[in-house]
């Protein structure tokens, strides 16, 4: 009965959290309180040493570390709040292993909890960003979309359209592809291919061009937006020119470039939200991409 109740309480932990810090990236402007941050990752690192295990304990450790890692060296070149690192790490420490799910029972083969996790946040920003970010872009831009498309972002997703065919292909002669993982791999494919089409209009969307007066460190830059040129000349001129702002960044722009207007997310998707529809989805049919396979 203990266990059990255990288990409840991870499962519960895992939802409430990650529904907390989704509510703060939506509704806060991103910004989650350091309080909020520090107590659920003690909380994280609490539940963990309750397992009694030194080797899962050690097991669950490492992954936590690994994500911290992983997630800060994606932190600093501006991919991803550091926020969304520790939440990620937090629901690492809550649940190291990847459990049967409540609505499918597939086995899971032991899977770390935040490898499946974030295999299913990634489908989930496939779904996202494209139903969001594309209209808003057409309502921002009008008839000028199409004209910022690149050349060279329609050949990859021409490329992209053809592996995925080749893939689905592949699937359905060697696996007998059900419904359900041809809908997987479907939503993957329009997503990715549709985020890489309107790459430049998406990004634009969700961007502000404002000088160092108006950067806050840990701002987001827009470096796939900014041209060579441009970009060869922010790197020479500014020391330490990256996709991350930083308090030195900002000194730097205000000695050497107080006028230059940088593109800087302001608009971009909270991460926290795909997060939430990633560790929710893990707890009720487990890792998305194992269902293409049985």
């Amino acid at each position: 009965m203990l266990i059990l109740s255990l288990i409840n309480l991870r499962y519960a932990s895992i939802i409430v959290i990650a529904a907390v810090y989704m509510l703060f990236d939506v509704f806060n402007k991103r910004n989650v309180p350091s309080i909020f941050v520090y107590a659920t990752l003690g909380y994280g690192v609490l539940l963990t040493l309750s397992y009694l295990d030194l080797q899962l304990i050690f097991y669950s450790g490492l992954l936590a570390i690994a994500t911290l890692g992983l997630g800060y060296f994606i932190y600093k070149i501006g991919q991803i709040g550091a926020a969304d690192v520790f939440e990620i790490a937090t629901l690492s420490l809550i649940l190291p292993m990847t459990p049967l799910p409540f609505l499918l029972h597939v086995q899971q083969f032991s899977m770390p909890f935040v490898l499946s996790m974030m295999v299913n946040t990634g489908i989930a920003v496939f779904v996202f960003v494209p139903l969001y970010y594309i209209p808003k872009a057409f309502y921002k831009f009008r008839g000028r979309v199409y004209g910022l498309v690149r050349r060279e972002d329609v050949f990859r997703a021409a490329m992209m359209a053809v592996l995925y065919a080749a893939f689905m292909t592949l699937l359905i002669l060697s696996f007998w592809l059900k419904v359900v993982g041809f809908v997987i791999v479907l939503i993957m494919g329009l997503g990715s291919i549709l985020i890489t089409l309107f790459l430049t209009p998406i990004t634009k969307s969700m961007i502000q061009y404002i000088t160092y007066k108006g950067l806050e460190p840990g701002d987001a830059i827009a470096l796939n937006i900014i041209s060579k040129g441009r970009l060869s000349y922010l790197n020479k001129r500014i020391r330490g020119f990256g996709g991350l702002v930083t308090n030195q960044l900002i000194e730097e722009l205000r000695r050497n470039a107080p006028k230059a207007k940088l593109p800087v997310y302001r608009n971009a998707v909270p991460f926290a939200l795909p997060i939430f529809v990633g560790a929710l989805t893990t707890l009720l049919f487990g890792n998305m991409i194992l269902l293409v396979f049985v």
